[in-house]
């Protein structure tokens, strides 16, 4: 009888402790996607920003030859 107990106790215990890092585990999973997300955005960003300065880095050279 006190090993059924025991037994029962163990197997709460660490059904708990699986529901625990499950969650914690999707949380986490859920934070990295959302990060990514992040990431790829501000790539995209920083892409548009690049085109945005060449574009008037280039216009800035053709005005300097039309004013000469």
């Amino acid at each position: 009888m006190a090993e059924t107990l025991l037994s029962k106790l163990v197997e709460a215990v660490v059904s708990e402790a699986v529901e625990k890092i499950s969650e914690l585990l999707i949380h986490e999973v859920t934070s990295l996607a959302s990060v990514k997300n992040e990431v790829e955005r501000l790539k995209a960003e920083l892409k548009r920003m690049k085109f945005f300065l060449k574009d008037a880095d280039r216009k800035q050279v053709q005005n300097e030859r039309v004013r000469k």
